[in-house]
């Protein structure tokens, strides 16, 4: 069956819960047990590929920390080549990119950061005002910041991705151990109305993280984003951020 990674956590531990309160027959405490270990695998591997996604996020948001302040870099560069006549107003990096500065800012980590190395190194070969000569500068050492923290995530993704292989691989024998003791335990309980049902029935939707459908107000109400507050706006900038995949 393919479930929702969420489900099958929520779900599992209501089965080991709900058999650990029970007296268990006999013929179904192998099942028990062997389904229970093979739950606990899954749990531990889903908690490395936690632990490993929180270590590959920390490292992406520091690119996109050093991204946003490249950026506001790039954009006061292009604000001061036009008064300096090293560029037109209407596309100051005209002569340098083939990309307005917009739209060089908004292109991926990557293709970005050689960009702005080819921008800047076409600058280098203007007389340039000392304003314009430093923001180069800065460019250029923020730039470098952004392609060395680009670097440092290959190793988190390599140790996420493994994480991930461990956990998806441990899920046929979850399943296998959870049609085993459901088969068992049909039969050992068939006598007692109820009691199977009520061992497999599916965890409440607050376990499984899904919200509950809202009852209708009686009166008229503005309704708030979730959380009570107002959301942020969306972003203006859509770069394409390094991802880690599901």
């Amino acid at each position: 069956m393919d479930r929702p990674l969420i489900n099958r956590t929520t779900y599992g531990d209501a089965i080991v819960a709900r058999f650990t309160d029970l007296a268990l027959p006999k013929e179904l405490k192998p099942d028990f047990a062997a389904f229970k270990a093979q739950h606990g695998a899954f749990l531990k591997h889903g908690g490395l590929v936690n632990k490993a996604e929180l270590a590959y996020d920390a490292v992406a948001t520091k690119v996109a920390k050093l991204d946003a302040g490249r950026d506001k870099t790039i954009l006061t560069l292009a604000d001061k080549l036009p008064a300096a006549g090293l560029g037109a107003r209407t596309n100051p990096f005209a002569r340098f990119s083939k990309y307005a500065p917009t739209k060089l800012v908004t292109l991926p980590y990557v293709a970005e950061t050689a960009e702005i190395r080819s921008l800047l190194s076409g600058l280098q070969g203007e007389s340039l005002p000392k304003d314009i000569a430093a923001l180069c500068a800065e460019g250029a050492k923020q730039n470098d910041a952004v392609e060395s923290a680009l670097a440092g995530l290959s190793s988190p993704l390599a140790t996420l991705n493994e994480a991930r292989s461990k956990r998806d691989a441990s899920i046929p024998d979850w399943e296998k151990h959870y049609r085993r003791l459901k088969d068992a335990s049909k039969v050992a309980y068939r006598d007692e109305a109820g009691r199977f049902e009520a061992l497999f029935a599916q965890p409440d939707a607050v376990l499984t993280h899904t919200r509950p459908k809202a009852r209708k107000a009686t009166a008229k109400v503005v309704a708030a984003p979730e959380g009570g507050a107002m959301a942020p706006a969306a972003a203006k900038k859509a770069k394409a951020k390094p991802r880690r995949g599901r």
